[in-house]
């Protein structure tokens, strides 16, 4: 996370900002490589993601939103998305929270591979006001 090393920054891998998590969250546990959530505690679904800059709005697609409603529905547990950001890691409760506007951006299929190409992605922006900040 937006450590301060001299001038340099340097940020939370995934695998890095999952580790952070087990002190707020105990059992958290990876799911395999396939499934779309990355990780599960013991009444949650966690998705996590990786932010270079620190943004007032933070980027979920749509299909991402989709799938955690369904395990909400189909489950009943609850669904965080949960960001890492210069400024801090930020919880959204999914079930907790309003659906974003939908819009349509042309965005890297993959993020920080090389050879990415543009594609066009239903996006919608969460507003940090409606998270939980819990690691400044």
């Amino acid at each position: 996370m937006g450590r301060r090393r001299g001038r340099r920054l340097i940020y939370f891998r995934e695998v890095e900002l999952f580790e952070a998590l087990k002190a707020e969250f105990p059992d958290l546990t990876p799911l395999s490589a396939t499934d779309r959530a990355d990780g599960i505690t013991g009444d949650a679904y966690i998705e996590l993601k990786c932010r270079r800059t620190h943004y007032p709005t933070l980027m979920i697609e749509k299909k991402k939103w989709d799938y955690l409603a369904e395990i909400r529905a189909r489950t009943g547990a609850r669904t965080l998305y949960i960001n890492s950001t210069p400024k801090g890691i930020y919880e959204f409760d999914l079930g907790a929270i309003n659906e974003p506007e939908w819009v349509l951006q042309n965005l890297p299929s993959k993020t920080d591979f090389a050879g990415s190409k543009d594609i066009a992605k239903w996006v919608g922006y969460l507003d940090l006001r409606h998270s939980r900040l819990l690691l400044a």
